[in-house]
């Protein structure tokens, strides 16, 4: 079942990537010939559901996103991103123009046009949608006997888009 439901991609790219180290976030690291952050613009604007691309980036950096997007940053939104992920998806979600919003993390790139509308087929009957894969890596947890595994069976991870 297909839908035509519109909807806002909100895009997170606020956060610094320290933990992936250099001098440059992430999002705006090439990959493949251009920046991460514009794998995913392109994905949503690819599609002619979104009717709207807002992303968070870290302050005082629109100018940066905007070098790294090239004629792309043209058809984007950017606010201020936050502390923390939840605040910097508040922000852009407070700029949506439409009932229903995608999060997407910019360091995810390869968002398929398959799983945005499996996301907004989810949405008809269900108030919010995750991309949820099994937990495969052996996980225990420290006690105070020792360490035992734990039973991943009933664990998820949980990615990008989240629609709600």
């Amino acid at each position: 079942m297909e839908t035509s439901s519109s909807y806002t991609a909100c895009i997170v790219a606020g956060g610094q990537g320290s933990r992936a180290g250099g001098r440059l976030p992430k999002q705006f690291r090439r990959l493949a010939g251009q920046a991460v952050l514009a794998w995913s613009v392109e994905a949503f604007k690819a599609d002619p559901r979104c009717r709207q691309i807002v992303i968070a980036i870290p302050k005082d950096s629109e100018d940066q996103a905007r070098e790294h997007l090239g004629a792309l940053a043209g058809q984007c939104e950017f606010v201020e991103g936050g502390a923390t992920r939840s605040a910097s998806v508040a922000n852009a979600a407070a700029m949506a123009l439409e009932d229903q919003i995608l999060v997407h993390d910019a360091a995810r790139p390869l968002v398929s046009q398959a799983l945005i509308s499996r996301l907004l087929i989810a949405l008809q009957d269900n108030p919010g949608a995750a991309p949820a894969l099994p937990v495969v890596d052996a996980l225990c947890r420290e006690t105070p006997q020792g360490v035992e595994a734990v039973d991943r069976s009933p664990l998820r991870r949980i990615q990008t888009p989240q629609a709600f």
